[in-house]
């Protein structure tokens, strides 16, 4: 009977690997990973978030400081500044020269884009993740990154709005009502990089 000892060991050995690969699947996101449990390593999942928001801050209010991103007459350059923001978080796939239009048809098709509610990108960027608004329009649309702050009470849109890095006609931290109208809230469109914030 040596065979079925084998048989019986083999199978104690598969349900324990499962059982520890169930364990490590089942800990919720933003718990407590392996790397975590290793002593010394001083790596957590809170601690990177909170860095790559204070990332996505710095970034954003260089793209609207910044000179070269200024309106000059009716020619604005939110696209200049949605690409600025998006490398500088790693994100190097928008196309160079691409109008906000081009660039919102672009993240609803790309790979690791996801087209999300407003209040999805807003938690997105709280978590210091990487997201997008944006509205298709004629001659052309305009796009801004979502930022790590808190909601702004808006009394046009009776509601509390998420904060942007608005690069356009007025270049700041805007409420999403300042960078659009109310009559385009119903026209926006939400992308969220999923990389970003896993």
């Amino acid at each position: 009977m040596p065979g079925a000892a084998v048989t019986e060991l083999w199978n104690s050995a598969w349900e324990w690997v499962y059982r520890e690969l169930l364990g490590r699947l089942a800990t919720p996101a933003g718990g407590v990973g392996i790397v975590e449990q290793i002593s010394g390593t001083g790596y957590s999942v809170q601690g990177e978030r909170m860095a790559n928001v204070e990332k996505l801050r710095a970034l954003g209010m260089e793209a609207v400081e910044n000179p070269l991103f200024k309106p000059e007459g009716a020619v604005t350059k939110c696209n200049l500044g949605a690409r600025f923001i998006a490398e500088g978080m790693g994100y190097f796939g928008l196309p160079a020269g691409a109008l906000a239009d081009d660039m919102i048809q672009f993240l609803a098709a790309a790979p690791g884009w996801r087209e999300d509610s407003i209040d999805r990108a807003f938690d997105c960027a709280q978590k210091g993740g990487l997201a997008f608004i944006g509205l298709e329009d004629h001659p052309h649309g305009h796009i801004c990154a979502v930022a790590p702050e808190p909601r702004q009470a808006c009394g046009t849109w009776g509601t509390e709005v998420p904060m942007v890095f608005n690069v356009g006609k007025t270049n700041g931290l805007l409420r999403l009502s300042q960078a659009f109208t109310l009559g385009d809230a119903a026209r926006l469109r939400a992308f969220v990089w999923e990389e970003s914030i896993a």
